[in-house]
């Protein structure tokens, strides 16, 4: 698919504004244009994921399902903008209308699909599978009122619901053909021959609902997101690699003061023997000594893995 230019998103954004609010672009509200924005952006995600589906089809590739019970995906209009690289270009467009591209941004609430370290960690799992090519497929539950919010009132910890639909339904694709009976309540009557019966319960119809997760500057047509993955995952191994270097130069220092404080200073007062003086002053030069030698090793080692 080829990158949208900002004359074909200023007539995109227009055709939206009229198709599905029925307003032109000076009556517009930033509401309207941010639906009208976030609309074309689900289409274009909605044909990459169907060429690439199509693709990996004919390749007989397997697909990666991952269950967790939230995924923190944050704001879909900024991430997809800017991992599609047309965050300019509809910046550009919303420009000649008068609008800004910032207040925009504030109008989508945050997915309320998970609020804690696990739903994060599983977001970015999602990302880095998009970025890389992988077929894969995220699996929770979309909660009404979001899981919850939190709030300290009166020194306690209160739960608050979490509306987040008005704003982030419009990213929601349903999918009412794959929808499931689920039962709650009740009791099950099992017999001697295998078969069982749900008995005296309560039903709903459960539609999922697909929410697409973009791949990081990816052509759709060129497929080639294992290969920016791949940058991308090096990148993330030096920098990842220098900052564990750093801490542990950082844990060695912090060692040898430990080292000073508990054992070198405390066996040497002011009026200490000469020899014992000269014992803990020995004692210092040949931990320094170790110490400076590792350091030494681990930065080539860093450097070399760098300059290959």
């Amino acid at each position: 698919m080829e990158k949208m230019t900002v004359s074909q998103a200023k007539k995109a954004i227009s055709d939206k504004l009229s198709h599905f609010f029925g307003v032109d672009t000076k009556t517009a509200t930033d509401e309207q244009y941010y639906k009208a924005v976030a609309m074309i952006i689900r289409d274009r995600l909605s044909q990459m994921n169907s060429d690439f589906r199509h693709e990996a089809k004919g390749q007989d590739s397997k697909e990666i399902y991952y269950l967790c019970m939230e995924f923190l995906m944050g704001r879909s209009l900024k991430n997809n903008l800017y991992n599609l690289d047309l965050t300019e270009t509809f910046k550009k467009a919303l420009e000649s209308f008068d609008v800004s591209l910032d207040k925009l941004y504030e109008k989508e609430p945050d997915a309320g699909l998970g609020n804690g370290g696990l739903g994060r960690l599983a977001a970015c799992y999602l990302d880095g599978l998009a970025t890389n090519g992988f077929q894969s497929m995220g699996y929770s539950i979309r909660y009404e009122a979001g899981i919850f919010k939190q709030k300290l009132v009166d020194g306690w910890q209160t739960e608050l619901p979490d509306f987040w639909l008005p704003g982030g339904e419009v990213w929601l694709v349903p999918r009412e053909e794959r929808s499931v009976e689920v039962k709650f309540e009740g009791w099950v009557d099992e017999s001697w021959d295998g078969d069982f019966h749900h008995v005296n319960y309560k039903d709903c119809n459960a539609v999922p609902q697909f929410l697409m997760i973009c791949m990081f500057r990816v052509k759709a047509r060129e497929f080639q997101g294992f290969a920016f993955g791949l940058q991308a995952s090096l990148n993330l191994i030096w920098v990842f690699l220098i900052q564990a270097h750093i801490l542990r130069l950082w844990s060695k220092a912090l060692w040898l003061r430990l080292f000073l404080r508990c054992f070198i200073l405390p066996i040497t007062p002011l009026r200490a023997s000469h020899s014992d003086f000269v014992s803990s002053i020995f004692l210092f030069l040949l931990l320094f000594r170790i110490l400076f030698s590792v350091i030494l090793q681990d930065t080539a080692r860093l450097t070399i893995f760098l300059t290959r």
